[in-house]
């Protein structure tokens, strides 16, 4: 069975998004390295409209590095109410319920129905598709890159921590430092009760 995995850029004070106004001084060569291997080892890639619309012009044919060229030729998933059609290469789009459509994935990564969901479901951020899965006990690790910046340019919908009503526990796995400070904590899903 697919396990699902996020990957999250977070300032100190938990702003999420737009990472790339305030994280792009911190990546280095051990940052891609270990961007690299994470989407080296997936083999689903799972992404909402705006994480989709900011990848796809940007990874949009295949190049000599390791890390383009997965980006481009991995299967991707679109999940947006909006978008009915995906035109980045190799893109499915589910316009329904997102942790029904994990849920097949976990378990049949092709859709024939033969059940060879192996592998990683890869989702970069932390946005409304991360918050549901985690809720139905479907995000299995999360890699949290926490950056020495405050970015202090963020409401309440621009942070990792939103209102909820249902507590989901991980346990630390590990963490990894870069040299430019940023530490990555990678976050293990608690079984629940």
């Amino acid at each position: 069975m697919r396990t699902t995995v996020a990957t999250v850029y977070s300032s100190l004070d938990g702003v999420v998004d737009h990472p790339e106004k305030w994280s792009l001084p911190y990546f280095n060569e051990q940052a891609a390295a270990y961007q690299t291997e994470l989407l080296s080892r997936s083999d689903v890639l799972l992404q909402g409209r705006r994480t989709y619309e900011g990848f796809a012009p940007y990874w949009s044919a295949p190049s000599d590095d390791a890390y383009n060229d997965r980006m481009y030729e991995i299967p991707k998933v679109l999940v947006s109410r909006t978008l009915t059609e995906g035109t980045w290469h190799n893109t499915t789009t589910v316009t329904d319920d997102p942790v029904a459509a994990v849920e097949k994935l976990r378990i049949d990564g092709d859709g024939d129905g033969d059940g060879d969901g192996d592998g990683h479901i890869l989702t970069y951020g932390f946005g409304s598709i991360a918050y549901a899965l985690a809720e139905a006990g479907l995000l299995d690790e999360v890699h949290v890159w926490v950056h020495p910046v405050l970015a202090r340019t963020a409401g309440p919908e621009d942070l990792m921590f939103s209102p909820g009503d249902q507590l989901v526990r991980f346990t630390h796995a590990g963490a990894t430092t870069l040299d430019t400070g940023v530490t990555i904590l990678r976050l293990v899903a608690e079984p629940r009760a």
